[in-house]
């Protein structure tokens, strides 16, 4: 007989993460706003926080994948960040006047804690 393990979450530890992603993350965009550069977690390239440029964003989108999956992805590599960084840029053109970086951040981390990878890592 053989097992199989199954890894898929559950619909009671999907339910969970998504709950605290979206206090977790909420907390930690607004922590984060307020750091001087050399002091944030969650946005961390040399630009202002406020940056929606697409060199910024899609290097800390490498910097994330390394903090949550422990994956390295290389500089060059725009396929591993394309989906996340599409993601910034619809959060971030729909976000009210202002708040860009903001939303692009806070859905970029909720999907990230949200994502089955993250919950089985």
């Amino acid at each position: 007989r053989v097992t199989q393990e199954n890894l898929e979450p559950t619909l009671i530890v999907a339910k969970f993460m998504a709950d605290a992603s979206n206090r977790i993350c909420m907390r930690w965009v607004n922590r984060d706003q307020s750091l001087p550069a050399g002091e944030r977690s969650l946005v961390t390239h040399d630009g202002p926080w406020e940056s929606t440029d697409a060199a910024h964003v899609e290097a800390n989108l490498r910097v994330l994948l390394l903090r949550f999956y422990a994956r390295k992805v290389a500089a060059d590599d725009r396929e591993s960040v394309a989906d996340l960084a599409e993601l910034f840029r619809t959060a971030a053109d729909t976000a009210a006047p202002g708040l860009g970086a903001r939303d692009g951040w806070l859905a970029v981390c909720i999907a990230l804690m949200t994502d089955p990878e993250f919950i089985l890592y």
